[in-house]
């Protein structure tokens, strides 16, 4: 995988999971990819939509456009 081009981030925060308002880096190319990047830095994957609820916080939180990179 080459660098993120789009991130995006979960809504809520108030959840005590470790994805909730975290930063996602999305590889458009596969769409459903994202790997997490936690406050410790260090990055876990998981699958998750490109748009629409997180999984993690049970269809909750809606996924944020926050910028592209070059």
């Amino acid at each position: 995988m080459t660098d993120p081009d789009v991130y995006i981030k979960t809504a809520y925060t108030g959840s005590e999971h470790f994805t909730a308002g975290k930063y996602y880096p999305v590889w458009s190319k596969y769409g459903m990819t994202c790997r997490v990047i936690d406050d410790d830095g260090i990055g876990r994957l998981v699958i998750a939509p490109g748009g629409g609820a997180c999984p993690y916080l049970d269809g909750k939180g809606e996924w944020k456009y926050v910028g592209v990179t070059r």
